[in-house]
């Protein structure tokens, strides 16, 4: 929360979300980065934006054809699909946490990158260049 914000009204699960949006001249992002990068290890998510949880590879089975399952098929998926069911919401909430602080046009850029890792990836390459170019702009205006 941000000082003189009344968050009388808000549950803990929306406070958490309180993330401001990103900037058009992205003068704000070091404080979005900052915020977001605990945001998300409050959710639990860090393996979504470094790519430690990758997607699940789906089982193996003997058949396509869930009446011939094996034994071992049914509890090859027995023991998947509570993890898939996990994460892919898991991945959705990510995407979500993302989409709540970048633009409209930084959305459009990132929207049919594959995974949360890579839309994070690019983000931070993007905007850790600019950082880089405003440091650069600073020191040769002070020279």
């Amino acid at each position: 929360m941000f000082p003189g914000q009344d968050n009388t009204n808000m549950n803990n699960k929306e406070t958490l979300w309180a993330i401001p949006k990103l900037t058009p001249n992205s003068s704000n992002w070091v404080t979005i980065k900052t915020q977001f990068l605990f945001t998300r290890a409050g959710h639990n998510l860090e393996g979504h934006f470094d790519a430690s949880d990758p997607t699940l590879p789906a089982p193996t089975y003997s058949t396509p054809n869930e009446e011939r399952w094996t034994a071992a098929d049914r509890e090859k998926n027995l023991a998947y699909l509570p993890l898939a069911r996990k994460w892919k919401p898991d991945k959705h909430i990510a995407c979500a946490q993302l989409a709540q602080v970048m633009s409209d046009s930084l959305l459009i850029w990132i929207q049919h990158t594959s995974t949360v890792a890579d839309m994070w990836k690019n983000i931070v390459a993007e905007f850790n260049h600019k950082g880089q170019m405003v440091q650069m702009d600073l020191h040769c205006r002070m020279m």
